[in-house]
């Protein structure tokens, strides 16, 4: 599936639960998980990742597009390794995967009016799987829209977002993909 215009205007996404059959779809693929083996994993089961039905995965109504918090350390790795382990999102499109990974840079919060604005930049590392699609623009657009809503999700009242992703230095604003 190519993303386009047309396919970000008419995206409609929700959140948790995708069917059982989307589920073992995207297990058939034997998405290989990183970080294992290590020492403090013990079961064969962490070798790929495995879906089921969780409320940390968005996806479009058609369940086409999928993107879920696939891949994180174990907490004691992080407290106790000198190594810095990344969050690994997948992104599935169809029957492709990529994987994304974020690296937070700027946050701005101001109050204004009663209203507090969060302002996010979010640089998204350089991913040679994306590179190679056409519709590079518009999956970087397609994930600001995602990243987005998962901002909503926990948002209080009074609260407004807007997220920005950069990529190879390159600032995508989020909400200006309606004017490609």
């Amino acid at each position: 599936m190519e993303i386009t215009k047309e396919v970000l205007n008419n995206l409609k996404l929700k959140r948790g639960k995708l069917s059982e059959k989307r589920c073992q779809e995207i297990n058939q693929m034997k998405i290989k998980n990183p970080y294992y083996p290590m020492a403090y994993f013990s079961q064969e089961d962490c070798e790929y990742f495995i879906v089921e039905n969780e409320n940390n995965l968005y996806s479009t109504t058609d369940e086409r597009i999928v993107f879920i918090h696939a891949f994180y350390p174990m907490p004691i790795l992080r407290r106790e390794s000198e190594v810095v382990y990344d969050d690994i999102y997948l992104l599935i499109i169809d029957d492709e995967c990529y994987e994304i990974i974020f690296d937070y840079t700027e946050t701005k919060v101001e109050k204004i009016n009663g209203v507090k604005y969060c302002r996010y930049t979010v640089n998204l590392r350089e991913n040679t799987c994306i590179d190679e699609r056409k519709d590079i623009k518009e999956i970087i657009f397609l994930l600001e829209e995602i990243e987005i809503e998962r901002y909503r999700f926990f948002k209080l009242k009074n609260e407004e977002y807007e997220l920005n992703i950069k990529y190879k230095g390159e600032r995508y604003p989020w909400r200006n993909w309606k004017e490609l």
